[in-house]
C-alpha cells in the first residue's frame, strides 16, 4: 500500500480530516531534534542513546558538522550523568577528529573520587597509551591534559607519577606560534592564520587549567592565607567557563589555612554556575557540608547532603 493511500485509511478509522493527518506527519521531529528534547528535560540516559544511534548514521555518511554536535552532546550527557568513563573515551574520540577541542566539555578528573558511581571512573591504562603515542608525534594539548589527569588521579603510583610529569610539562608550555605556523598549500592564509590563532588560544587555556590541575600537590603543605595569593592570580586569569575544577581546588585550599565559610562560597559557585559537571557538584556539596558541619552550621550542612543525595539518585535512576 502507498504511504498516501495508507495515510488516507488511516484517517477514515481515526475520524481525523486526511489534510491535517498529512500535515502533522511532515512535522514529525527528526531525530537529533528527539533528543535534544529529551537533554533539555534531563532525562540524559535516553538522548545518549538516541545521539549515540544518530551519531553512526552521520559518520557512514561522511556528515561531519552533525557527527561532531552528536559526540559533543554525548559528552555532555555523560558529564551530566557523572559518567566520566563515557565521557573521557568520547573527548578522545572527537579529537582523533577535531584537533581544535571545546573545552568547555572536558571532562577532567579534579580528584573527587566519592561522587563516582559505579564503574564510571575513567580507565587510567587507555590514558596511558594515548600519553606513550607523544614521544612519536605531538599530542593535542587538550588531548594530553585530560589524560594527564586521569594518571594524576589514578591510585597506581606509576600511573600517577606519569600524570604528573605531563601536566608540569603542561603548565611550563608557552605558545610556540612558529612551531604553529606551518605552511598549509590547502589552505589560504587567512583561514591559517585563524587556526593558528585557535590553537594558540587553546594551549593557553590548557596551560593554565593544567596549572590549575597540579594545585593538588601544593594544598596539603598550605600554611597561610599568604600562600593563596598566586593561585587567587591564576584563578582570575583562567576563563569563566573553565574554572569549575579550580573553584573546587581553590575551596580546598582556603579550607586548608582555616578559611572555612570562604571555602563553602568558592566551592558552592559550582552547584549555581556549572550544573553540568555533576560529579564536581556532588563534590562541592559534600566537601561544603563538612566544612559547615566545622563553623557548627549543621542544618544547612545536612540541607547540602540532602541535595547531593537527590542528585545522586536521580543520576542512577537514569
Amino acid at each position: 500500500m502507498k504511504r498516501r493511500d495508507l495515510l488516507k485509511t488511516v484517517s477514515l478509522i481515526l475520524s481525523v480530516p486526511f489534510c491535517m493527518l498529512s500535515v502533522y506527519s511532515a512535522e514529525q521531529p527528526d531525530e537529533i531534534s528527539v533528543a535534544d528534547n529529551l537533554f533539555n528535560k534531563s532525562e540524559f540516559f535516553k538522548s545518549r542513546e538516541i545521539y549515540r544511534k544518530i551519531r553512526n548514521i552521520y559518520a557512514k555518511s561522511n556528515q561531519l558538522g552533525k557527527w561532531k554536535y552528536c559526540t559533543v552532546q554525548i559528552i555532555r550527557c555523560s558529564r551530566q550523568l557523572a559518567d566520566l568513563s563515557a565521557a573521557t573515551d568520547e573527548y578522545f574520540q572527537y579529537c582523533k577528529i577535531v584537533p581544535i577541542a571545546p573545552l568547555e566539555f572536558i571532562p577532567i578528573n579534579w580528584l573527587t573520587s566519592s561522587a563516582f558511581l559505579p564503574n564510571t571512573k575513567p580507565d587510567p591504562q587507555v590514558s596511558f597509551n594515548i600519553l606513550r603515542q607523544s614521544s612519536i608525534s605531538n599530542l593535542n594539548p587538550a588531548v594530553e591534559l585530560l589524560a594527564s589527569t586521569v594518571l594524576a588521579a589514578s591510585l597506581d603510583h606509576s600511573f600517577r607519577n606519569i600524570g604528573l610529569h605531563h601536566l608540569r610539562k603542561l603548565a611550563a608550555m608557552q605558545n610556540d606560534s612558529e612551531s604553529n605556523n606551518a605552511d598549509n598549500n590547502n589552505k589560504s592564509t587567512a583561514e591559517s592564520n585563524k587556526q593558528t590563532e585557535l590553537m594558540n588560544n587553546l594551549s593557553h587555556n590548557v596551560m593554565l587549567i593544567a596549572d590549575a590541575v597540579l594545585w593538588k600537590e601544593r594544598i596539603p603543605t598550605l600554611r597561610n592565607e599568604k600562600e593563596l595569593v598566586s593561585m587567587r592570580r591564576l584563578l582570575e586569569k583562567i576563563p569563566l567557563q573553565f574554572r569549575a575544577g579550580a573553584f573546587f581546588l581553590f575551596g580546598r585550599a582556603e579550607a586548608q589555612v582555616g578559611l572555612l565559610e570562604e571555602a563553602v562560597i568558592s566551592m558552592m559557585k559550582i552547584p549555581i554556575q556549572y550544573k553540568e559537571d555533576t560529579v564536581l557538584v556532588l563534590s562541592s556539596l559534600l566537601e561544603s557540608a563538612k566544612l559547615l558541619d566545622k563553623l557548627n552550621r549543621k542544618k544547612q550542612a545536612e540541607q547540602l547532603r540532602n541535595e547531593a543525595k537527590e542528585l545522586r539518585k536521580s543520576v542512577t535512576i537514569q
